[in-house]
């Protein structure tokens, strides 16, 4: 009877979780970037661009080669009204074509039921940070989750005659480096020329885990294969590429995944878009994948770059993230538990 009562009782809190998160926020998963779904303010007037928060790449920076007007000058994510969350992770990067710091400054997370207005609402999570230009970065990971529906990025200090140059800006409630399935034990991630054989090597679980950004040269402007291998089929719904610098972008590829007899498949899109030949991609860009339980995650460089003669593959990132359970689905799986316990007894 104990068994019992404790099935129903793990069911009737999800479906209570279910409604409620129904009733705010459209449900993320642990990985989800929550600032695509926060209105961006900043309290600088020289502030442009939509790279911090839209979900593929648009460099966000000053406008000007000067510091900013307001000082300090911050930079608000936030999810709206009613619409706490647990944050685990925050990071940012900078994949630019000119030097952008160094920088340095802090971020705050807003009290529950604060006000954004009110400076006494405000509370700091991350005390201090410095970011010294091209390609770094910075990440803070949590053990203890913060509840806040919105966070300020500050900047206080400067290097006179250097403006922001940010690529993205990313806070979740789980660390999309720990969630990504090419860091995962029993996980490799290799490189390949198509033409040989013997050039297979593993590279970098890239992004390491570090503050900043491990770039991988391929060295190599020919057809060649990044791939991820995974020790058991999983269903993977979204895959995360940052490769190239400032303008450059990767030239023709295709996303393919192996399926059950061992061959290479065009991966889909959750509308049933392909991704084969797939051109222009910008600096950093997400896919969501349609695509059945697989072993193996890659993508075919026809054209590794668009950098006019230097065609190498520039990968500052190859991050693929596992589909997880709607909560309706998760209350379906707990109900079959409970038939299951009926049925036994």
């Amino acid at each position: 009877m104990r068994g019992k009562a404790g099935v129903l009782f793990v069911i009737l809190a999800v479906l209570a979780w279910s409604g409620v998160a129904m009733a705010g926020m459209t449900p993320a998963a642990p990985w989800t970037n929550l600032a695509y779904m926060s209105t961006v303010t900043s309290n600088d007037g020289n502030v442009q661009g939509s790279g911090l928060a839209s979900a593929n790449n648009g460099r966000w920076h000053q406008d000007g080669r000067a510091w900013s007007e307001e000082e300090p000058c911050w930079v608000i994510f936030d999810l709206g009204a009613g619409n706490e969350t647990d944050i685990g992770y925050i990071r940012w990067f900078s994949i630019s074509d000119q030097v952008g710091g160094p920088f340095s400054g802090y971020v705050q997370a807003l009290l529950p039921g604060g006000d954004p207005n009110n400076q006494a609402s405000w509370t700091n999570v991350v005390d201090s940070f410095t970011m010294t230009g091209t390609g770094d970065g910075q990440q803070f990971a949590f053990a203890d989750p913060v509840t806040t529906r919105a966070l300020r990025w500050v900047f206080t200090q400067s290097n006179a005659g250097n403006n922001f140059r940010i690529t993205k800006f990313e806070f979740s409630e789980g660390s999309r480096y720990d969630l990504n399935l090419a860091n995962a034990p029993g996980a490799t991630l290799t490189w390949q020329r198509a033409d040989d054989d013997d050039s297979l090597m593993t590279i970098p679980s890239v992004h390491n885990g570090t503050p900043g950004l491990e770039r991988f040269n391929s060295n190599y402007g020919g057809q060649q294969y990044v791939t991820l291998t995974l020790p058991t089929a999983t269903v993977i719904e979204s895959l995360r590429v940052a490769a190239e610098d400032g303008n450059s972008k990767l030239g023709l590829f295709s996303i393919e995944y192996l399926d059950g007899n061992g061959e290479w498949k065009t991966a889909t899109g959750p509308l049933g878009q392909s991704y084969a030949d797939l051109t222009g991609q910008l600096n950093v860009e997400d896919f969501g994948l349609a695509i059945p339980a697989t072993t193996g995650l890659r993508l075919n460089l026809a054209t590794p770059s668009t950098n006019t003669g230097h065609t190498i593959l520039r990968l500052y990132e190859f991050a693929a993230y596992a589909a997880v359970p709607e909560p309706a689905t998760t209350a379906l799986l707990a109900l079959g538990g409970l038939a299951m316990l009926r049925r036994r007894k």
